[in-house]
């Protein structure tokens, strides 16, 4: 999509980002990682997931509680999940997937120290495990790099992976965000990635009733769609 001409908000953008491409350096895609790292920190974004995962983990009683990090990326909300565990005193086993190589290079050197973290390459379209593998899963931004038809296949298939839920945090389609972002980003960013992904991202991401479609679609009794500042979706699939 041309980002000279005015974005369509009413419908998801099909542009491509760059770090959809394997090709990508892993110099940029360490810098990319090292700019969504400060971003998801300044956003609060691990802390809008802590709202909601942190008091199902502590209602479960057996152990250790286990989670899968669908495109883990640079392993941050991984960590700070083990960090909470640790101070809280449960057991958790993480496994942070991601397809790409040098994500997963980059994202090794952050989990040293963190045994309980563990590092797998697969793609989160085709997703190696059995069902009720895990307690949680959980994914961070990775909805908005589907197709739509690609996204209830994929909701599917977490909700067959997950004993207890699914937690999608996404963003929210907004002619704020696209603009702030686009005003902020080059003040803030260093990665050329992230600049030019951002604002597709952006246009890529959902809306508060395309949210509440794919409740309906997915047909779970058990669904709840949660908007957060800023501009943010909380997607939850419970069994």
């Amino acid at each position: 999509m041309g980002m000279r001409h005015l974005p369509d908000f009413s419908r998801r953008a099909r542009a491509r980002e760059w770090m959809d491409d394997p090709a990508i350096p892993f110099e940029d895609v360490a810098a990319a990682l090292r700019d969504l790292e400060r971003l998801n920190a300044v956003l609060r974004v691990r802390s809008v997931l802590a709202r909601h995962l942190f008091p199902r983990i502590e209602r479960l009683t057996r152990s250790p509680v286990r989670i899968l990090d669908v495109a883990t990326g640079a392993a941050d909300i991984p960590r700070a999940i083990a960090a909470w565990a640790r101070r809280r005193g449960r057991r958790v086993e993480i496994m942070a997937l991601d397809l790409g190589w040098s994500a997963l290079r980059y994202a090794r050197r952050t989990i040293e120290g963190y045994p309980e973290i563990a590092l797998v390459c697969a793609d989160a379209r085709c997703l190696p495990f059995p069902r009720d593998a895990f307690d949680f899963v959980i994914a961070t931004e990775f909805l908005h790099h589907l197709e739509d038809e690609e996204i209830l296949p994929f909701l599917q298939r977490l909700a067959g992976l997950a004993r207890e839920a699914f937690l999608i945090n996404d963003l929210r389609r907004h002619p704020v965000a696209y603009y702030g972002f686009r005003a902020l980003s080059r003040l803030f960013f260093r990665s050329r990635l992230v600049r030019h992904d951002g604002p597709i991202s952006i246009l890529r991401g959902f809306t508060v009733r395309e949210g509440e479609e794919l409740r309906r679609r997915l047909g779970l009794r058990a669904f709840s769609l949660h908007p957060h500042f800023p501009y943010r979706l909380i997607l939850i699939g419970e069994r």
